[in-house]
């Protein structure tokens, strides 16, 4: 695939993933329910897609089932852990903590490509996580003085599922780069909606979902089809074209196109923290992304 493409690819990926909230934002259904409802709609997706290209399921071998199977634990392990680090501590403390997933990711890929961990790289990361922590400052400030609830003890625990997010996360994108090369992005896709779809089933609240209304269907169903299957599996192609480090950095925009979507769809407010904290990411994206090679 030519560079240009590739980075496409990427950005599209992440401009979909920033959809998330304004499509999840005020649904009456707990995040298990959620992430089980939009798996089944994203498996869907992906089944139909690969009938119509008349591409095929089937994986490889046994290995690859067993690494395409493993590695969908780990993204349900980590959408389990990132949703708990919100309820612990709060959204802000949450998204802080997933976000060392960039630099837990430049410790981790050395292994698979026996290339030394570069100082510019762990700068960078670093770059990022400070922005992010701009970008929740005036959020997170308020949490931590407050005493209300324990909330110092909810701050520990929610950053300790928030980084134990982020190693899941970080394992899973690193190994699927290096371990399903032999594995196309959908179909790869396809067989972690299906684990995790099963493994959620026994966990949702299926009186929640009936009362949704056609409005709301409308919602899971975008953040199914769109931000999930099409952004997912443009996530999985990107990392086959880029380093893991580079496609986890250029990610942490995420978190600011979603400020953005809120913004120009929700009339949000973009408070000055958000606007000092995303120009410094986006600032470190475009320098990874344009310094990347595929």
């Amino acid at each position: 695939m030519k560079p240009s493409a590739a980075h496409v690819t990427l950005y599209t990926s992440i401009f979909l993933l920033g959809l998330n909230g304004l499509f999840s934002n005020g649904l009456p259904i707990d995040a298990t329910t959620l992430t089980h409802i939009r798996s089944v709609f994203a498996g869907i997706t992906l089944l139909i897609f690969i009938i119509c290209i008349k591409g095929t399921i089937k994986l490889p071998n046994l290995r690859s089932v067993l690494t395409v199977y493993g590695i969908g634990i780990l993204l349900g392990l980590h959408w389990i852990t990132f949703f708990y680090a919100m309820q612990a501590a709060s959204v802000a403390i949450g998204m802080l903590s997933l976000y060392t997933y960039p630099i837990i990711t430049i410790f981790i890929e050395p292994f698979f490509t026996r290339k030394k961990v570069r100082a510019l790289d762990i700068c960078l990361a670093i770059v990022v996580l400070i922005g992010l922590s701009v970008i929740v400052s005036d959020h997170l400030i308020d949490e931590i003085l407050s005493d209300e609830r324990g909330l110092s003890l909810g701050i520990i625990t929610g950053v300790a599922s928030g980084v134990l997010s982020a190693i899941f996360f970080a394992f899973r994108n690193t190994l699927q780069k290096y371990c399903c090369t032999d594995v196309r992005s959908d179909t790869l896709m396809l067989h972690q909606m299906l684990l995790i779809t099963l493994i959620l089933g026994l966990f949702i609240d299926t009186d929640a979902l009936s009362q949704l209304n056609n409005t709301q269907w409308f919602y899971v169903i975008i953040l199914g089809v769109v931000t999930t299957a099409i952004a997912h599996t443009l996530l999985v192609k990107s990392y086959k074209l880029f380093a893991a480090k580079t496609v986890a950095m250029v990610s942490c925009l995420q978190p600011v196109l979603g400020s953005l979507f809120a913004w120009l769809i929700l009339s949000e407010t973009i408070s000055i923290f958000t606007a000092i904290g995303g120009s410094i990411i986006l600032g470190v994206a475009i320098y990874e992304s344009t310094k990347a090679s595929t």
